[in-house]
C-alpha cells in the first residue's frame, strides 16, 4: 500500500473518532476535474423583483426563489418555469393576522405541492400546501428570544428531516461588533414533541462579530451536517451529536487580524476589513456528483486603482474549489471574476452548478432577468 493511501486511511480514522484534524492538499489530485461553461440560463423578472435573491430551489419543472426588491417589502415566493424562464406563479403571504406566516426570511421546497416557510422574526414556521392553498402554522415558543437572537437570518434555508425542522439563528451585536448573546448557530424544532433544541454550537475558533459569524450549511446525509463561517479556513462537522473541525488549508489563505475590528468599529471599517481579507463566501453540496463546492473570496484593494472610488462588498473575485467529501481534499479550482459572476447566488441541479451572472459590475447584465451560467465538470465519473 502506498504512503498516500495509508495517509488517507489514517485521515478517515481520525474523522470517524472525532479528533481535530487537518486536510492537506494532495498535489496528485489538483485540477483532475475540468470545468466547462456550457449553458446560459435566464429567467424573466416581473417589475417588482430584483435579480438579487437569497434562495433557489430547483424541482423537475420549476425554479423557486424568494422575492427581494429595493425595499425588501415583499413576502412572496416566485415560481419560474425551468424550460421557458417565465414567471409561472407568485405566492404572496400575509405577514401578520390570523393567517400571518411572519416575514419570510427563508423557505424550502419539499416537493411541487408543499413548501416550508420560515417567518424568522415572528418565530413561525409554516407548511403551505399548493394543491389546496392550505396553511399549517407553527408558533415556535422561544424562537425569537432564545439567547437574545431571532431565528432565520437568511444565510441558508430551513431544512426538514425526520419530522424536525432545522433553522439558523444569528446573534445581535453592539456598535463595536461584539455579540450580545449566545453561541448557538442553529436550532432543531421537533414537530411531534414541540421541543426547541440547540442543534449546532458556534465553535470556539469563530470570533463573535457580525462579519465573522456569517455562515453556510449543508447536509451530507441525515446524520452529517457541515457548516462554514466566513472568517475560517475550516469546515465544522456535526455527525449525529458530535461536532468536529476540518482544517482546509486553502491555498494562500491568511487568517484575518480580528483585533482590527475591536477598536473604533464602524460599517466602513467592517467593509474595509472584508475586502482586504480572505473570506469563505459559500459552501454547497452537489448530491448528484458528490462534490463540495467552496467559494473563496480573494482580498482586494478598498479603492479601485483606476477610478479611486470605494469598492462595495460584491467586488471581490472568487475562486471556486471542488472538494472530495470523503477526505475534503481539493480536486480542482476555477477563477470566477467579480466582473462576470456573483457566486453568492448559486445552486446545484442534476445538470451541474449554476452560478449567477447578475452582478452590477457585468456591463452586459440585463436587470430584467436573473441570469446564470452552467458550470459542468466534463470528466467527472458521475
Amino acid at each position: 500500500m502506498s504512503v498516500s493511501c495509508i495517509a488517507k486511511l489514517i485521515l478517515l480514522f481520525l474523522l470517524s473518532v472525532g479528533i481535530y484534524h487537518s486536510c492537506e492538499i494532495d498535489d496528485t489530485k489538483k485540477n483532475i476535474l475540468q470545468f466547462e461553461m456550457t449553458k446560459r440560463k435566464a429567467f424573466l423578472l416581473d417589475s417588482l423583483s430584483s435579480f438579487r435573491t437569497n434562495t433557489y430551489h430547483k424541482t423537475n419543472d420549476n425554479l423557486y426563489t424568494d422575492v427581494r426588491d429595493a425595499n425588501n417589502i415583499q413576502n412572496s415566493i416566485n415560481i419560474y418555469s425551468w424550460n421557458t424562464g417565465k414567471l409561472r406563479n407568485k405566492l404572496t403571504f400575509p405577514e401578520t393576522g390570523e393567517n400571518g406566516v411572519g416575514n419570510i426570511s427563508n423557505f424550502n421546497v419539499i416537493n411541487d405541492s408543499l413548501l416550508v416557510l420560515l417567518g424568522g422574526y415572528h418565530g413561525k414556521v409554516s407548511f403551505y400546501n399548493m394543491k389546496n392553498s392550505s396553511l399549517t402554522i407553527h408558533n415556535i415558543p422561544g424562537a425569537m428570544k432564545n439567547n437574545g437572537t431571532p431565528m432565520g437570518r437568511t444565510s441558508f434555508p430551513v431544512k426538514f428531516i425526520n419530522n424536525s425542522l432545522y433553522f439558523e439563528v444569528g446573534p445581535y451585536y453592539n456598535l463595536k461588533g461584539e455579540s450580545l448573546g449566545g453561541l448557538i448557530a442553529e436550532y432543531r424544532y421537533d414537530l411531534l414533541s414541540k421541543e426547541l433544541i440547540p442543534s449546532f454550537i458556534i465553535p470556539d475558533e469563530v470570533k463573535m462579530t457580525e462579519y465573522h459569524v456569517a455562515k453556510s450549511r449543508f447536509f451530507l446525509n441525515d446524520d452529517t451536517e457541515v457548516m462554514s463561517f466566513k472568517c475560517c479556513n475550516s469546515l465544522f462537522l456535526k455527525v449525529k451529536d458530535t461536532q468536529k473541525t476540518v482544517n482546509l488549508n486553502i491555498p494562500d489563505w491568511i487568517d484575518p487580524k480580528f483585533e482590527e475590528l475591536k477598536t473604533g468599529y464602524s460599517t466602513e471599517k467592517a467593509n474595509t476589513f472584508y475586502l482586504e481579507n480572505y473570506s469563505l463566501e459559500q459552501t454547497l453540496y452537489d448530491e448528484f456528483r458528490e462534490y463540495i463546492y467552496l467559494f473563496v473570496g480573494i482580498p482586494t484593494s478598498v479603492r479601485d486603482p483606476k477610478t479611486g472610488r470605494w469598492r462595495n462588498f460584491d467586488e471581490k473575485d472568487v475562486v471556486l474549489y471542488v472538494l472530495e467529501p470523503k477526505d475534503f481534499s481539493i480536486l480542482s479550482s476555477i477563477n470566477l471574476p467579480a466582473s462576470e459572476f456573483y457566486p453568492r447566488n448559486s445552486f446545484v441541479t442534476k445538470e451541474g452548478l449554476f452560478v449567477s451572472k447578475s452582478t452590477f459590475l457585468n456591463k452586459k447584465v440585463r436587470e430584467d432577468y436573473m441570469e446564470f451560467m452552467l458550470l459542468e465538470i466534463k470528466n467527472s465519473p458521475f
